[in-house]
């Protein structure tokens, strides 16, 4: 089967365990691509994710080079980036629990570069 990961082709509830390494970043609809990893992982099912994430000082620094030059930055490849706690926040909004992840140090959140950040997830059983 070949399918992007914006539609799984898969059914519901399919996978006890999904890997994705440093995809998000790389991808048309990273959202989306949440949406079909929760829909395909069973109920208690491990989501191994990994990210590369900005300190606030680049993730700040891009932003306001590019509100002046759009064209800077991020090679074509690149569409997303996100600080950590932007990536943590948009995991619990998928639903998703955060087991552990590598969490960067105060100093390295506010004047670090970019870094791989690597959660492991999972998806809550039914109630």
């Amino acid at each position: 089967m070949l399918g992007g990961g914006e539609h799984l082709p898969f059914a519901d509830e399919y996978f006890d365990c999904i890997v994705c390494n440093n995809v998000l970043d790389h991808v048309h609809n990273p959202y989306k691509i949440l949406s079909q990893v929760w829909r395909t992982l069973k109920p208690g099912g491990l989501f191994a994710f990994s990210v590369d994430t900005h300190s606030l000082r680049t993730y700040l620094t891009k932003k306001l080079i590019k509100a002046v030059k759009p064209d800077y930055g991020s090679l074509p490849g690149h569409p997303y980036e996100w600080t950590e706690s932007q990536m943590t926040r948009i995991l619990r909004d998928h639903n998703f629990e955060v087991q552990s992840h590598t969490p960067r140090s105060v100093k390295g959140n506010l004047l670090g570069t970019v870094r791989r950040t690597t959660y492991l997830l999972v998806k809550p059983l039914k109630s």
